[in-house]
């Protein structure tokens, strides 16, 4: 991890206490914990198919900022309050400035268009300025992608390197981008993938290199209770749950 990780924005403002919820109070009182996790599942999956739209062709990293943008967003912001219909697509054009990689708010409208509704410019521009409000100024998002290539090497575990690199992009589905830093999240993609894969040998080498062994296998635990749920989660409508929160702000 790269010392000025330790002095950023990311660390000192955005690493939340895993002992509270990464969820809007409000929202708690409307939706229970697996509706909220089927939502900010699902809006996941809707910022990687407009960041991946033939319009836009995000990287990777953009995909995880805007992901991470949302996320800080609602742990502040209640679902019945601002629409992610269109923070979702905000949170991506703003990824797509602060990581450099030149679109333009046409470009993303268009792209949205193909994956949720229609927006007008005017209205991402706005929400733009509202989510720069609520994110503080702390735009600066590091992620575990390098942190786990490095480990891979370290650690000798290219037998689980593409289950591993499935299990960190499954995180971004998960809350633990809100709780943990990037090489622990790295590290724990690691161990899960290779307890999926039955490979001891390369779980004793995670838990040899993490100095903060419980931590990295509280992640793991939060992954695990993802997949659990996962089979439930295939089976809840998006549509019925966001009928649910428009009814909440007429």
């Amino acid at each position: 991890m790269a010392a000025n990780f330790w002095k950023s924005s990311h660390c000192t403002q955005w690493l939340l206490d895993p002992s509270v919820s990464p969820f809007y109070k409000h929202d708690l009182e409307e939706f229970t914990p697996i509706e909220l996790a089927k939502i900010h599942s699902e809006y996941a999956s809707i910022i990687q198919r407009i960041g991946s739209s033939i319009r836009l062709q995000c990287p990777r990293r953009v995909v995880a900022t805007a992901i991470v943008y949302f996320k800080r967003f609602y742990k502040r912001n209640s679902l019945t309050s601002y629409n992610p219909d269109l923070v979702a697509p905000t949170c991506l054009y703003f990824a797509c400035k602060v990581e450099e990689f030149l679109v333009s708010a046409q470009q993303v409208v268009q792209a949205c268009d193909e994956v949720l509704a229609k927006w007008k410019e005017t209205e991402l521009l706005s929400c733009e300025l509202l989510l720069l409000d609520e994110l503080r100024h702390g735009s600066i998002v590091f992620h575990p992608y390098s942190c786990l290539d490095e480990y891979i090497v370290d650690l000798a575990a290219d037998c689980v390197k593409e289950e591993a690199r499935v299990v960190l992009n499954d995180a971004f589905r998960t809350d633990v981008v809100l709780f943990y830093p990037p090489y622990m999240i790295a590290l724990a993609s690691i161990y899960s993938a290779a307890v999926l894969k039955k490979k001891d040998d390369v779980i004793d080498r995670v838990l040899g290199r993490a100095s903060e062994e419980a931590e990295v296998e509280r992640i793991v635990l939060r992954l695990s209770e993802y997949y659990e749920i996962y089979p439930l989660l295939q089976q809840m409508s998006l549509s019925s749950l966001k009928e649910k929160f428009y009814k909440m702000q007429i």
